[in-house]
């Protein structure tokens, strides 16, 4: 960095950096001023975005970057009548220059009659973005389930690798890191969901009672790369969506055998994946019918907490199914709770809040 570069930044709202223009002046809170190194894209600090204005998260037109050199920084004076807090009262002469968040929003800058400077903050806008959105909406499903009453320990288990899943839903493709059995399992199924999917729909699996048994053979398969074939009871109509009556107690049964035998912490995951899929499947590409899903979902609940409360043995006479790796402390949340929050995770953080849609899934979850 060179000593015609600014060394400090400061993000405001285009009202804001109007105000400033007309007025002459601003009185801004001094830790807003950050170190422009809070730009740099490997730290992921976004200190600079995070203390800014509260705007609509994606309005990257509405913001603005200010920069500052330090030796005008240290001849800022405070607000006489600010005590509690740093106030700095910045004359708009003491602007170095700005900038905006993106580049395709330089020109909307030329009006404010101030230098604009050619600092690219494209990558670290894109990771704000990315970061936020996923952590704002582990707390928009946390108060979802609260207001349709449901009772659940995942969001006092690990909000990291919540907020991971998060992200893989968003952008599959997204690195991770090992975590636990669960998350791992679930991960490597996000990833290659749109494959999957995309095999199911041109082999003409998707809306058929055949997506059971296909879902779970081509997940395992191109997933886990396992060879693998399930052959289900009542799984001869092809001609409709699949439903509640597609598990019946053997099917269940069925798939938690081979769970384990396929080493899945939980014995419910091959039920999970494929009504993960389905749910998917149905509400980006399909009529976004939730009564269905909701109704599976609410099954995957039901024997959950027969698997966890020891009850396993009501799913056939003489057979417990237990939780391999029982260290893991996701084996210890909900499978159904577990998949609600995997198919919510694929919603829009606004959809998720619509009243409209709290409202029906509460009708559904207290039918």
């Amino acid at each position: 960095m060179t000593s015609n570069c600014p060394e400090f930044v400061t993000c405001i709202s285009s009202i804001e950096m109007g105000q400033w223009v007309r007025r002459g002046r601003i009185h801004l809170l001094a830790d807003r001023i950050l170190s422009r190194n809070s730009l740099n894209t490997q730290d992921d600090d976004f200190s600079v975005f995070a203390s800014a204005e509260m705007l609509k998260l994606e309005d990257a037109k509405a913001r603005i970057l200010v920069y500052f050199k330090k030796e005008d920084l240290i001849t800022f004076s405070k607000h006489p009548c600010c005590k509690n807090k740093e106030i700095f009262d910045i004359p708009i002469e003491r602007i170095t220059g700005i900038g905006p968040v993106l580049k395709k929003y330089k020109t909307n800058l030329v009006d404010y009659g101030l230098v604009i400077l050619d600092i690219a903050v494209d990558d670290v806008w894109d990771k704000w973005i990315f970061f936020q959105d996923s952590y704002e909406k582990i707390y928009a499903i946390e108060n979802l389930y609260k207001k349709i009453k449901i009772k659940s320990n995942i969001f006092r288990v690990n909000n990291a690798a919540l907020q991971k899943i998060i992200q893989i839903s968003q952008r599959p493709q997204t690195p991770f890191d090992d975590t636990s059995n669960v998350i791992n399992n679930w991960i490597k199924l996000i990833h290659c969901r749109d494959e999957v999917l995309q095999q199911l729909r041109t082999n003409g699996h998707c809306g058929r009672t055949s997506f059971v048994s296909a879902s779970v053979e081509l997940s395992i398969s191109l997933i886990f790369n396992k060879s693998f074939q399930i052959a289900l009871p009542n799984e001869n109509r092809l001609d409709r969506a699949i439903n509640r009556n597609d598990f019946s107690e053997d099917t269940i049964l069925l798939f938690c055998h081979k769970a384990n035998e396929l080493g899945f912490s939980s014995p419910l995951f091959l039920m999970q994946l494929v009504i993960y899929l389905y749910a998917f499947d149905e509400i980006h590409y399909g009529q976004k019918k939730w009564e269905p899903i909701i109704e599976l979902i609410k099954m995957v609940r039901n024997y959950s907490f027969l698997i966890q409360n020891s009850e396993g043995q009501k799913l056939q006479v003489g057979k417990k199914f237990t939780f391999l790796n029982s260290f893991d402390q996701f084996n210890f949340v909900n499978a159904g709770d577990f998949l609600l929050f995997c198919t919510l995770c694929n919603l829009q953080t606004s959809e998720i809040n619509d009243i409209n849609f709290i409202r029906e899934l509460d009708t559904l979850f207290g039918c």
